[in-house]
């Protein structure tokens, strides 16, 4: 007998549900339960199911999508916000920084030195 395939919505809510008391969980957690084929249906990938479950609030993206917005690093976005010039948080190892810090940043101008590319 052929094992009936779950619906998209009940593998996204099992994903909630796990992520839920597992914040820092990443992909590879959710390979090792068994979940990692139920992301990969329901969500486009591991920060879109964090935000779902709220754990990356709305208006924060990568480090590195800021990184490239402002044409730096992540490292100089790590720097950024060591320094109190751009909100970040910090999610299993990733850093997630404001993107309207990111645009602030870029609508005053801050350069980037050429070590810093």
């Amino acid at each position: 007998m052929r094992k009936m395939e779950l619906p998209k919505e009940e593998r996204k809510k099992r994903i909630l549900r796990y992520l839920k008391p597992h914040r820092n969980a990443t992909y590879k957690d959710l390979e090792k339960t068994g979940l990692g084929y139920s992301l990969r249906v329901a969500f486009s990938g591991i920060d879109d199911a964090r935000r779902d479950v709220g754990i990356i609030q709305d208006g924060y993206i990568s480090a590195a999508k800021g990184a490239g917005v402002l044409g730096g690093t992540i490292e100089r976005m790590r720097q950024l916000a060591e320094k109190d010039r751009l909100d970040s948080i910090m999610i299993a190892g990733r850093r997630y920084v404001s993107s309207e810090g990111v645009y602030r940043l870029k609508e005053e101008g801050v350069g980037w030195s050429a070590r810093d590319r």
